[in-house]
């Protein structure tokens, strides 16, 4: 499970856009790495090179058999969660919504805590009437050429929907080039690269999301076995985040991939 108390405490880092890093974010690590699900019950690419996300069959298995994994996916889906990352980042949300960045108010929304979206004729579906916050968690690994091709494939923001982004290093990967979770800023709307962080067991990157939060993987050139990440979302049933006027920039904003169906 995710040391969510520790989490709350965190310091914001507001370069390039507001973001916090955790180191040793997890329990029970070892079960997570040991039950780690074989390639074979991965379903079609949604960010890496095999995925899993709730309704997958792969998905609901290991959630069933395993443990440590099944207490990660009741953690996520549930009220406590979003409201700790809604306060985590409450003061940069407030600061977005006053100056018209977000186009609703997180706070004022209900919580869905219940697996939303689900593999629906190509894309990523959200049913529901009106606006919500919900949940999204996702277990993949990467391999040669991850970055490139899939994982954004290249320097993108998340969907417009997207108010909280959660990467977690499962485990650290050996001789490895590539492969690091890259932050960037702007400099006359062309992105300019800010942070670097390199995949460490345990290693949690949070951050707020909107059509400026730009991020790519560094691709894997080598790597000896894989790299295995949880990406966790927060996310509202209709667009959240205002639309992204600069021409340049909209290009990158539409960088986006689409996952498959099962």
């Amino acid at each position: 499970m995710l040391r969510l108390d520790q989490l709350a405490r965190e310091r914001m880092i507001h370069n390039p856009y507001p973001h916090v890093v955790f180191e040793h974010a997890l329990d029970q690590s070892d079960a997570l790495n040991a039950e780690f699900p074989p390639k074979d019950r991965f379903g079609p690419t949604i960010r890496m090179d095999g995925d899993l996300t709730a309704g997958d069959p792969g998905y609901d298995e290991l959630i069933a058999q395993s443990s440590a994994h099944g207490a990660l996916h009741r953690q996520v889906y549930s009220t406590e969660f979003i409201r700790i990352l809604l306060e985590l980042f409450r003061d940069p949300i407030r600061h977005a919504y006053e100056n018209g960045h977000l186009v609703a108010n997180p706070f004022a929304l209900k919580i869905v805590p219940e697996p939303i979206e689900t593999r629906v004729s190509g894309r990523s579906f959200v049913g529901g009437a009106g606006a919500f916050l919900y949940p999204r968690f996702d277990i993949g690994y990467g391999g040669v050429g991850y970055g490139l091709h899939n994982g954004g494939r290249g320097i993108h923001v998340d969907n417009l929907p997207r108010l909280i982004s959660i990467l977690v290093f499962l485990n650290t990967p050996q001789s490895m080039v590539g492969g690091t979770h890259r932050l960037y800023g702007l400099r006359e709307s062309e992105p300019v690269l800010k942070k670097v962080y390199h995949p460490i067991s345990g290693l949690l990157i949070g951050s707020l999301q909107s059509n400026r939060a730009f991020h790519d993987v560094e691709p894997i050139a080598r790597i000896d076995g894989e790299r295995r990440a949880f990406y966790i979302a927060v996310s509202c049933s209709e667009p959240i985040w205002k639309k992204e006027v600069d021409r340049r920039l909209g290009v990158l904003n539409k960088n986006r991939h689409d996952p498959p169906p099962l």
